[in-house]
């Protein structure tokens, strides 16, 4: 016999659906965009999650792809293969390009309410960062100490 109480069960804000039905799109929704890849139109993706039964996209922003450490906008950068070596395989070959993270941010919300889709907004730069081709990037990931990550991430997300 347990002595925990029994919980009351959790209510969902009166703004969200009653259900949401998640699909994982990690980062490659940013930089997998060229002609055949998974993501070269945005808009045919999100109006698929519906098609495929999803109301929700949990998605790897890259916050700190899109702006700097002070806050500004970091414009385009460079993208290589998720998987460093592996540019030669089809579908690693479709991630190296330049793009404005912020830009595909907003087109991604734009899209997202435009056809009912909830967004799950996630970070993991600093797990896959070898991607971004650019060492100013890389360094303004590394030089966060690890103590203040998460309030950082927090801040770029607007929730600090």
């Amino acid at each position: 016999m347990s002595d925990e109480k029994e919980r009351a069960p959790i209510r969902l804000p009166g703004h969200l659906p009653p259900k949401l039905t998640i699909s994982f799109w990690y980062q490659d929704w940013i930089y997998a965009t060229r002609p055949g890849a998974p993501f070269e139109d945005l808009e045919i993706c999100v109006k698929g999650l519906k098609q495929r039964g999803f109301n929700t996209a949990r998605v790897s922003i890259g916050m700190t792809y899109a702006f700097r450490l002070d806050g500004t906008p970091r414009g385009s950068i460079e993208f290589g293969p998720p998987v460093p070596g592996t540019g030669k395989a089809r579908f690693f070959s479709a991630h190296d390009r330049r793009h404005d993270v912020l830009e595909r941010l907003i087109r991604l919300l734009e899209l997202a309410r435009k056809h009912n889709v909830w967004l799950i907004l996630t970070s993991w730069e600093y797990q896959d960062r070898a991607c971004v081709d650019e060492p100013e990037v890389r360094s303004d990931l590394v030089s966060v100490s690890k103590q203040r990550r998460f309030m950082y991430l927090a801040e770029r997300n607007g929730a600090g």
